[in-house]
C-alpha cells in the first residue's frame, strides 16, 4: 500500500514538473475537439457521458489552462476540419484514417472490426469470399483495410453500402434491422453500446471479426505551431492518468477496461 501511494505521488509530481518543463498553456486558451458519435469512445456532446476518449482529453488539457470544446460531426468532415485547422484535436483516429495528423506516441485505445447480422441469420464470416453474396454496410471514412481489399478484388460488386452521418453506428444497425443491408461492419464495443441504447441487443449477433487491431489516438492538427509539443503533452497525460488510477476510473464509467496490459 505504501509503495502504491508513493508511486501515485511520484507520478503526480512528475506530471507537474513536466507541465513546467513544457510551459503551461495561456489561461483559458481554447482547444476545439471533434469526432463523430462512436460510443463509448466518443458520444454526444450533450450527454453527461460524452465518451471516455473525450473525458480523457478534457482531464489532460483543462488542468493545464486549456478551455476545451467538443463537437460531433460526420467522420469525414471531422477529419477535414482538423486537417484544415478549423479544429485542434481529432478524437479516436487511427494512423491510416488521417495520415497528415500529428500523433502522440501513446494511443488512447485499441479497436478491431466485427461483422454484425440479425440474430436469426446463420451466416458467419469465413474470409473475404464469404462476403460476395452479402449486402455489407460500412461507415464512411473509417479505416477498414478489409473493405479496400474487397473492393479492389471485386470492383463489379455493387453490394457495399457506405453509411455517412453523425451517428453511423446507429444508422447501420437501423438499416440492418430494416433489411436494407444484411451485414454491418463496425467496432464491437460500439455495436454493443449502440444496440443497448436502441434497446435492441437481442436482435443482433456478432458473426466474426476482422484481424486488424488498430491503435486509436488523440490527433493534433498539423496546422498548429505547437502540434508536436501538444501531442507530447497528451501522451504524457495518458501515462499519468494510467499511473494514478484516473484512466481506470474514467473507463469504468463506460464499462470498459484499460486496453494496455499491465507490465
Amino acid at each position: 500500500m505504501i509503495k502504491a501511494v508513493n508511486g501515485q505521488i511520484v507520478a503526480i509530481l512528475f506530471w507537474s514538473l513536466t507541465t513546467v518543463a513544457w510551459g503551461a498553456a495561456e489561461p483559458s486558451k481554447p482547444i476545439a475537439m471533434v469526432s463523430d458519435v462512436w460510443c463509448p469512445f466518443t458520444c454526444s456532446p450533450r450527454s453527461s457521458r460524452p465518451g471516455y476518449i473525450t473525458e480523457v482529453a478534457k482531464q489532460i488539457l483543462e488542468p493545464q489552462g486549456y478551455r476545451t470544446s467538443y463537437r460531433a460531426l460526420p467522420w469525414v468532415r471531422a477529419i477535414r476540419e482538423v486537417k484544415d485547422g478549423q479544429a485542434d484535436i481529432l478524437l479516436g483516429s487511427s494512423r491510416d484514417e488521417f495520415p497528415g495528423g500529428v500523433y502522440p506516441p501513446e494511443p488512447v485505445g485499441l479497436v478491431y472490426d466485427s461483422f454484425v447480422v440479425k440474430a436469426d441469420d446463420p451466416w458467419r464470416y469465413s474470409g473475404v469470399e464469404s462476403l460476395l453474396s452479402r449486402r455489407l454496410g460500412v461507415p464512411k471514412g473509417y479505416d477498414i483495410g478489409l473493405l479496400n481489399r474487397y473492393l479492389a478484388a471485386h470492383p463489379e460488386n455493387g453490394l457495399v453500402y457506405i453509411i455517412d452521418g453523425e451517428n453511423v453506428s446507429k444508422r447501420g444497425l437501423m438499416m440492418l434491422n430494416a433489411g436494407r443491408i444484411d451485414t454491418y461492419l463496425d467496432v464491437a464495443e460500439v455495436v454493443t453500446y449502440t444496440a443497448r441504447k436502441m434497446r435492441h441487443s437481442e436482435g443482433f449477433r456478432f458473426a466474426g471479426k476482422v484481424q486488424n487491431q488498430m491503435n486509436i489516438y488523440l490527433v493534433v492538427s498539423p496546422t498548429r505551431n505547437d502540434s508536436a509539443q501538444l501531442a507530447e503533452l497528451l501522451a504524457r497525460g495518458i501515462r499519468n492518468l494510467r499511473e494514478t488510477g484516473g484512466l481506470k476510473e474514467i473507463l469504468s464509467r463506460y464499462g470498459m477496461a484499460d486496453w494496455k496490459p499491465p507490465q
